[in-house]
């Protein structure tokens, strides 16, 4: 289980951020800074974001009292439990049951509409107790659980998978500014995209200036199917690559490989956090057109695959003003509109 920061830490920690950059921390940036702090701290780089950003702060705001006092606002009160009574649980259940009935509404819906309509400092149960209260009523054989939008007469026991823990892991905060600029080619982002039952999928990768996009079929999602399949589709662009940045799959254990055959800097993106890979997931969401959610990949060809990136690549984009991620990445400029259509053109249009 983590510790929680002490006062004396948190006012350590306040007094790095704010410090000057001068001496030991000449010149650096935050992303440099804080590789340097976590290690004065003996913390992780991670606990440092947590512990500024999910507090509302910003680095240069960060307040160690204030912090604090959250923390043991939050201590003080993690286990109390408000308790409603039966009248209260009847009073919610029937007002869903009517507005479940009349317009279609989920228990979110009513318990968002409710706090919307009345006085702020009133006791609501929140959406989760609904829920529990309605699969009560469904084991004692009551039949609001059909309202629900789903209509499961009990909740899908959730599925337990081993932990595996990745080793070595470098921050995507300790990245080069340079690569938030997306002032140079060579900054990948990669991911996997799955089918049905997490079997056979798809490696992709977008590269962050072009918004080029690559793509691999893989079997599964082992380390060493995926390390394969990453090495088949970025070394022959090795000349070009600088860095790496990914989610915490498992799949991407063996990361230390794939630098160094890469001699690349590899990255991981924060968990839960797909925002910090964004032209990678929009690049995912543009395969997705080809290959729908629930395409089983193991009946699609490879050559079906890349059929649909070079559609892809070849798309004018709006953010390259009418050019082409693959203009982009290979720095070259290609005539798409054939030479007769554009004499058409020029005929129709001149002014």
């Amino acid at each position: 289980m983590a510790k929680r920061l002490t006062l004396e830490k948190r006012i350590r920690l306040e007094t790095l951020l704010k410090l000057p950059f001068s001496g030991f921390m000449d010149n650096l940036s935050m992303a440099k800074k804080l590789p340097k702090i976590a290690k004065l701290l003996e913390i992780s780089q991670s606990t440092i974001h947590r512990e500024v950003i999910k507090r509302g702060f910003d680095y240069a705001s960060y307040d160690a009292n204030k912090a604090q006092l959250q923390s043991l606002d939050k201590v003080s009160n993690g286990n109390k439990r408000y308790r409603y009574s039966e009248e209260q649980k009847q009073l919610i259940l029937e007002m869903y049951q009517e507005f479940a009935t009349n317009k279609s509404w989920s228990p979110n819906a009513l318990m968002l509409r409710l706090k919307t309509e009345l006085a702020p400092n009133m006791k609501l149960p929140c959406v989760e107790i609904i829920y529990q209260w309605i699969y009560e009523d469904a084991r004692s054989g009551g039949v609001l659980y059909k309202l629900l939008p789903r209509s499961h007469r009990k909740r899908k026991g959730k599925s337990v998978q081993r932990k595996e823990v990745i080793s070595n892991k470098q921050s995507i905060h300790s990245r080069d500014e340079i690569v938030e600029e997306r002032s140079r080619i060579g900054d990948i982002e990669i991911d996997s995209v799955v089918g049905p039952f997490n079997h056979a999928g798809i490696i992709t990768g977008t590269e962050r200036r072009s918004r080029y996009n690559m793509a691999r079929l893989v079997k599964n999602k082992t380390g060493n199917e995926t390390l394969a399949k990453l090495l088949e589709m970025l070394l022959v662009h090795k000349k070009k690559i600088k860095t790496i940045t990914s989610d915490n799959g498992v799949e991407f254990a063996l990361h230390l490989a794939i630098a160094s055959e890469l001699n690349a800097q590899y990255y991981f993106a924060d968990p839960y956090s797909s925002y910090q890979r964004g032209s990678n997931e929009h690049g995912n969401g543009m395969i997705r057109r080809y290959f729908p959610k629930g395409t089983n990949f193991s009946l699609v060809t490879e050559g079906e695959l890349q059929l649909a990136l070079y559609k892809i690549n070849h798309l004018p984009r709006k953010i390259h003003n009418g050019k082409t991620a693959h203009e982009i990445f290979y720095g070259i400029n290609k005539k798409l509109i054939p030479a007769k259509q554009r004499k058409i053109l020029i005929c129709a249009f001149r002014t």
